[in-house]
């Protein structure tokens, strides 16, 4: 058999996604009902130099399996001149999907969906409809427990339900109020 120029270019082109293209994450759209899901991201670090993956979706059972293109949604090469491996983020479009999707992994054109190879878990949001969070700054060193009582309590008029602090040490006053909201389920 002879090949043609083209054809051995386009053969050099084919890549094993799965060799080149390491998912450290799989995470559903957020959704409250499961059956309105569009896509799924999967972040990783991509060394592939065509990144022309495809997706293999997966069921409960590793039976049902669903092929879709990988798109690339961004990738974020920030000084990244010299690496091999660029972050990432592929989406795969599952809104044609009829089961609840288990597993996902990346495969190239010429590859074959295999559920014995290395399979990623989907991970599912939590949602909650009607529901307000806010995130605050890391809290460190002295905090007013007057104020931090103010505070929170004006949020909750706001109609804010959780709140996110990313705490350092803190003085044992405002750290008792901390675990007060927390206990009422306000403060995570």
């Amino acid at each position: 058999m002879i090949l043609k120029q083209n054809q051995i270019v386009n053969i050099l082109k084919i890549e094993s996604c799965s060799d080149t293209v390491h998912i450290f994450s799989a995470v559903a759209q957020a959704k409250k009902d499961l059956s309105k899901i569009e896509f799924v991201v999967l972040n990783v670090l991509d060394g592939s130099n065509h990144s022309n993956c495809d997706c293999c979706i997966y069921g409960e059972d590793k039976l049902s399996i669903h092929r879709q293109n990988a798109i690339v949604k961004e990738k974020y090469a920030h000084n990244s001149i010299f690496a091999d491996l660029i972050a990432s983020q592929y989406r795969c479009f599952v809104r044609n999907i009829r089961f609840k999707i288990k597993h996902i992994q990346l495969i190239g054109k010429e590859e074959f969906c295999n559920s014995s190879d290395v399979l990623h878990p989907v991970i599912y949001a939590s949602v909650k409809e009607n529901k307000i969070a806010i995130c605050a700054k890391i809290a460190y060193n002295y905090l007013n427990p007057l104020h931090l009582i103010e505070w929170f309590e004006y949020q909750i008029m706001m109609g804010v339900d959780t709140v996110l602090i990313s705490l350092q040490q803190v003085n044992e006053d405002a750290h008792v109020v901390l675990n007060h909201y927390e206990k009422e389920g306000l403060q995570n």
